[in-house]
C-alpha cells in the first residue's frame, strides 16, 4: 500500500506546472500506473490483468519525447543545479519529482517479485527526469536563475569552474 501511496503522491504537484496539457496527461498516466500497482502480477486475475497491461512502454517513449523537446530550448548545465530557486513552478516541479524518486525506489521489489511490470519503474525514472527538465524550462520561462550547486572543496579563485 505504501507503494501505490508513493505513486499518488506526485500527482498534485503537478498541477502547478505551466504547461498543464502535458501535466494533465501525466496525471492521468499516474492513475494508470497506479492501477498496475494495485493491481499484482502474480496474484490478478487474467481481466484485471488486461485492464492494467494497457500501461506500456509507450508511455516512457512520450516522456523521453517531451524531455528531448524542452531539453533543446534549456541552457547547457555545466554544474549540479539545487533544488530551490528558479521560481515557485520550478520549485514545486523540483518537489514532486523528489516524491517520484522516492515512488520508484519504493516499486524496485515489486518489479523484482513479479508483482508489478517493468514498465512501471522505468516511467518512475523517465518521469522523474522529465519532472527535472520542467522545472528547469519552468524558471526559463518564468525568467528566474536556477540555483547552481557550489562545491565547498574548491578554493574562491576557482568558483568560476562551477558555473
Amino acid at each position: 500500500m505504501a507503494k501505490l501511496t508513493d505513486a499518488r503522491a506526485a500527482k498534485p504537484n503537478l498541477g502547478l506546472f505551466p504547461r498543464p496539457p502535458k501535466l494533465e496527461q501525466i496525471q492521468s498516466r499516474l492513475f494508470d500506473l497506479g492501477a498496475c500497482v494495485a493491481t499484482p502480477l502474480t496474484s490478478a486475475s487474467e481481466t484485471k490483468q488486461c485492464r492494467t497491461g494497457a500501461f506500456n512502454d509507450a508511455n516512457v517513449t512520450q516522456l523521453e519525447h517531451w524531455i528531448d523537446e524542452m531539453d533543446t530550448k534549456l541552457p547547457l548545465i555545466k554544474c549540479f543545479i539545487l533544488p530551490s530557486g528558479g521560481g515557485l513552478a520550478s520549485t514545486h516541479l523540483h518537489v514532486a519529482r523528489a516524491v517520484c524518486r522516492r515512488a520508484g525506489r519504493s516499486v524496485v521489489p515489486l518489479v523484482g517479485a513479479g508483482d508489478v511490470d517493468g514498465v512501471v519503474q522505468r516511467y518512475l525514472n523517465r518521469l522523474s527526469d522529465f519532472l527535472f527538465v520542467s522545472a528547469r524550462f519552468a524558471a526559463v520561462e518564468e525568467g528566474k536563475e536556477e540555483t547552481k550547486w557550489v562545491n565547498q572543496n574548491i578554493k574562491p579563485d576557482k568558483k568560476d569552474d562551477n558555473k
